[in-house]
C-alpha cells in the first residue's frame, strides 16, 4: 500500500466528493479513501474506546472534512459496515444525565419546496415510514410524535422552543461556489411561480443562522438529513449530547431507509452510536423495490447512483453511552397511560393549503372548507385533525356531543355538509362556539354561519405529479400535462389510470382522457 501524504490525501478527497455529486461512486474509490484513512487514524482514537471495546471514537477535530466513515480495516473492512463495532467522533465529552423522563418527543420537520418532481422530496413516505415504526410506541404512550405540515424556518424557531429528545431535520441544502453550506426552507409566501431561482419560492438561510437557533435549543439527539450537513453537524457538538449529519449528497430513498431502521433501533436498543451502525449497514442494501429503476430528470434509465450512501451519516457524540432519556425512565415507563392514535391520512402536496387551514384553525378562527370531490378536501380534513390531536386538542363530531363549556383545546369538525344538514338554530349555536370549528362540503351556500371561506383550488402541477409517481403511472411529462389540464388535477379521476394499459398512440390516450372526462361528469364534477 502506497504511504498517504497530505497532498494524495486531498486530491483522493476531492475526487470522491465530485464522485457523490455526480453520483458516480466507486466501490474501489471508496476502499481506497478508506485504506488511506487507517494509515493516519491510529492517533486519533480515544484512548477510553479502543477496537477491543467495539466502540470506535476518533477525535478528528485536525481532519473535520474527511470521510471519516470510509474507515477501512485492513481484515475488518469497512468499520462503519461491521456488525460488531461502532463509529463516531468526539472533540467534546460529557457525563452530565439526560434531564427529561418519559414520553420520548420527537419531531420529524420536513420541508418541500416547490421546484420540480424529478428534485422534490418524498416528505410523504418519509413521514408515513416513521410514524409506521413509532405508531406501537405512540400508542403505549411511550412517544410523543409531531410531523408539521409546515417547513418555513420561523415555524422550526417556534418549535424549538419547547424540549424534545430527538428532532429530525430533513430538506434541502446546497454548497456555495465557496463551500458554505446554505439549508433551503419554505418560504412564507408562495408565488404562482415555482422554481429554485425565485427567491419568493424558497427563503435561504445560511448555516450561521441555522446554527444559532439549534445551539440554544433543548435537544438530546438531532439529526441532519440533509445534504452537505455533516460540518453543522460538527459545530453543534458541543452544544448537543448527539449530532449526526450527512458528509456529501444523499439520496432521497437513502435517508429515508437510514431514519427508519435509525428510530427503530433506537427505540430498542436505546444507543444512539448502536442505532446509527445499523442504519448505515441498511443503508448499504439495495434502495428499490424489484418493481423500481433509476431514472434521471428525463426518465430515462441510469446506473445505480447509491454507491457509499451509506458512508454518510456522520455521528458527532459526547458521550456515545448517554441514553436518550433520564434515568427515572424504568419507573415512569409502568405508569405510561396508553393512548388511542388515529391512523396518520396519507396525503400529498398540499402544505400550503394545510399550513393556511392550520393557521385559521390554531387562531380558534370557523372555516368552512369547499372543493369538488376528488380534490382532497376530505383527506386534507383528516390531516389537519391528526395534526391537532398531537396539540392535546379535543375533536367533536357532532353538535350534540358540545361541552357546555369549552375548557380545553377544542375543534368542532362537520364534514358532507349540506344546506338542509343544520336548522338556523344550529348555526347559531355554532356561532356562539368559542373554540376552532371546521366544516367541509362540495359548494358553499347561503346561510346563518359566519365563518372564513376557504375555497380548494386544483392542487399544482408539481404536487399532482407527485401523486402520479405515487401511483407508478408510467404516462411521459407530455401526456401528465394532457391529463393535469383535462381533468383539472382530480385525484381521484387520475386513479382510473392505474387500470388503463399504458399507450404512446395519440389516439388511444385520447380515449382514455375522455373515458376519465365521462367520469367526472358522471360525479357531477
Amino acid at each position: 500500500m502506497d504511504v498517504v501524504t497530505p497532498q494524495t490525501l486531498a486530491v483522493t478527497t476531492a475526487l470522491l466528493h465530485q464522485a457523490f455529486q455526480q453520483q458516480a461512486v466507486t466501490t474501489e474509490r471508496l476502499q481506497t479513501m478508506g485504506e488511506y484513512l487507517w494509515q493516519i487514524s491510529r492517533p486519533l482514537l480515544l484512548a477510553n474506546h479502543t477496537p477491543n471495546q467495539q466502540i470506535i471514537g476518533l477525535n478528528t477535530q485536525a481532519y473535520p472534512s474527511l470521510y471519516w466513515e470510509l474507515l477501512h480495516h485492513p481484515r475488518l473492512g469497512f468499520v462503519a459496515q461491521h456488525p460488531d463495532y461502532t463509529l463516531y467522533h468526539q472533540w467534546v465529552s460529557t457525563q452530565i444525565p439526560p434531564k427529561h423522563p418519559l414520553p420520548l418527543r420527537i419531531l420529524l420537520f420536513t420541508i418541500q419546496l416547490e421546484k420540480d418532481v424529478q428534485s422534490s422530496l418524498e416528505v410523504e413516505t418519509e413521514q408515513q415510514r416513521i410514524y409506521t415504526v413509532l405508531q406501537p410506541f405512540i400508542q403505549q404512550g411511550i412517544v410523543q410524535l409531531q410531523l408539521p405540515d409546515d417547513g418555513r424556518f420561523s415555524t422550526l424557531a417556534q418549535l424549538l422552543a419547547q424540549p424534545w429528545h430527538l428532532v429530525i431535520l430533513s430538506g434541502h441544502a446546497i454548497l456555495t461556489e465557496t463551500a458554505d453550506t446554505q439549508f433551503l426552507f419554505e418560504a412564507n409566501t408562495l408565488t404562482a411561480r415555482k422554481d429554485i431561482e425565485n427567491p419568493d419560492a424558497i427563503e435561504i438561510v445560511p448555516a450561521q443562522q441555522l446554527l444559532d437557533v439549534l445551539k440554544n435549543a433543548t435537544i438530546e439527539c438531532l439529526v441532519l438529513a440533509t445534504c452537505h450537513s455533516a460540518s453543522l453537524a460538527a459545530t453543534l457538538h458541543p452544544f448537543i449530547p448527539h449530532v449526526i449529519g450527512m458528509r456529501d449528497k444523499v439520496l432521497d430513498r437513502a435517508s429515508h431507509i437510514f431514519l427508519q431502521v435509525f428510530c427503530s433501533c433506537l427505540l430498542q436498543v436505546a444507543r444512539v452510536d448502536m442505532a446509527v451502525q445499523k442504519a448505515r449497514i441498511a443503508m448499504a442494501q439495495p434502495l428499490l423495490t424489484s418493481s423500481e429503476t433509476w431514472s434521471n430528470a428525463h426518465c430515462k434509465p441510469i446506473a445505480d447512483p447509491s454507491c457509499g450512501q451509506w458512508s454518510l451519516p456522520t455521528l458527532y457524540s459526547q458521550n456515545p453511552l448517554r441514553p436518550l432519556l433520564a434515568p427515572t425512565t424504568s419507573a415512569i415507563s409502568l405508569s405510561v397511560q396508553t393512548v388511542t392514535t388515529p391512523v396518520l391520512p396519507f396525503l400529498i402536496g398540499r402544505r400550503q393549503a394545510l399550513r393556511e387551514l392550520m393557521d385559521l384553525l390554531q387562531q380558534q378562527h370557523h372555516v368552512w372548507l369547499t372543493g369538488t370531490t376528488g380534490a382532497g378536501k376530505t383527506t386534507i380534513a383528516q390531516r389537519l385533525i391528526w395534526q391537532l390531536q398531537q396539540q392535546g386538542y379535543v375533536i367533536i363530531t357532532q353538535l350534540s356531543t358540545l361541552p357546555s363549556h369549552v375548557t380545553v383545546p377544542t375543534l368542532l369538525y362537520l364534514d358532507d355538509l349540506k344546506r338542509e344538514t343544520l336548522s338556523i338554530e344550529q348555526q347559531q349555536q355554532i356561532n356562539a362556539l368559542p373554540c376552532a370549528c371546521l366544516l367541509v362540503s362540495r359548494r358553499f351556500f347561503d346561510s346563518e354561519l359566519i365563518s372564513h371561506h376557504y375555497p380548494l383550488s386544483s392542487p399544482s402541477f408539481l404536487d399532482f405529479s407527485r401523486y402520479c409517481r405515487y401511483l407508478r403511472l408510467p404516462h411521459t411529462s407530455v401526456q401528465l400535462r394532457l391529463i393535469y389540464h383535462g381533468l383539472q388535477g382530480n385525484f381521484a379521476a387520475v386513479q382510473l389510470f392505474q387500470n388503463l394499459p399504458p399507450t404512446n398512440n395519440r389516439e388511444q390516450f385520447q380515449q382514455q382522457l375522455q373515458m376519465a372526462k365521462r367520469f367526472l361528469r358522471g360525479r357531477g364534477i
